[in-house]
């Protein structure tokens, strides 16, 4: 019976976290500018791991792998040119919202990221 009941609270718990697979799309706002730029993310998760690509738009897309998913949590980079946005994420059911950090030449930019899933 116990090894019933722990297999049922570890199945829920896995049902809770989801599968954040498919497309996102919102926005990042960099920290102490106006404005916001476009984010549109392709995710593929295989249980802990998380691969896929970002970018601006659909089209415009920059391949990462070696991604991780810690229950509600992911983090990730994407190489764009000749920098690299790193990806500091949680999953809320529909949304995806955290902070991205841009370093490239040596200088590095923080914002925050606000995602839902594409339909």
């Amino acid at each position: 019976m116990r090894k019933l009941l722990l297999g049922f609270v570890f199945s829920a718990v896995a049902m809770m976290a989801g599968d954040v697979t498919g497309k996102w799309t919102g926005n990042m706002r960099p920290n102490g500018q106006d404005g916001e730029h476009p984010v549109f993310l392709v995710l593929k998760q295989d249980g802990a791991a998380l691969s896929g690509s970002g970018g601006p738009n659909e089209e415009q897309q920059n391949p990462f792998e070696g991604g991780k998913v810690d229950g509600e949590d992911l983090t990730f980079a994407v190489a764009a040119g000749s920098g690299k946005f790193s990806f500091k994420l949680k999953v809320k059911g529909e949304e995806i919202t955290g902070e991205v950090e841009y370093s490239r030449n040596g200088q590095t930019d923080t914002g925050k990221v606000s995602l839902k899933r594409a339909k």
